[in-house]
């Protein structure tokens, strides 16, 4: 394509009636938080002194790389901040309700809440 010095290599063609609508440009470089998928988690029903099956809470989340709970998980259950697994055998029974968090490489984090009981 040959362009007459001066000019510019395009011009906008408006029709009488149109408006001028700028360019839609993509935004790089702006982190995006992780996205909660799956509806609320499952609340968690467990009986003491019986070991639960692990429930990995990382299938809620898409674009994490880290998890969280923001209460101390129930005495006797790990929480594996890596995998989002939460595992164990509970020794005290009542409930609990939790916030889980997952975390991207960015920081920016979603959550949802969820409640663990423990029964005799």
């Amino acid at each position: 394509m040959f362009v007459r010095l001066g000019q510019p290599a395009f011009t906008n063609v408006v029709r009488p009636g149109e408006a001028i609508v700028p360019p839609i440009r993509a935004v790089d470089d702006v982190p995006v938080p992780p996205e909660f998928v799956g509806g609320p988690v499952t609340d968690i029903n467990l009986t003491v002194d019986v070991l639960m099956t692990p429930v990995d809470l990382s299938v809620y989340f898409t674009g994490a790389v880290l998890y969280s709970l923001t209460e101390d998980v129930v005495k006797n259950l790990t929480f594996n901040v890596k995998t989002g697994v939460l595992s164990g055998t509970p020794i005290f029974v009542g409930t609990g309700k939790y916030r889980v968090r997952g975390h991207n490489v960015d920081g920016l984090a979603v959550s949802n809440i969820f409640n663990i009981a423990v029964s005799a």
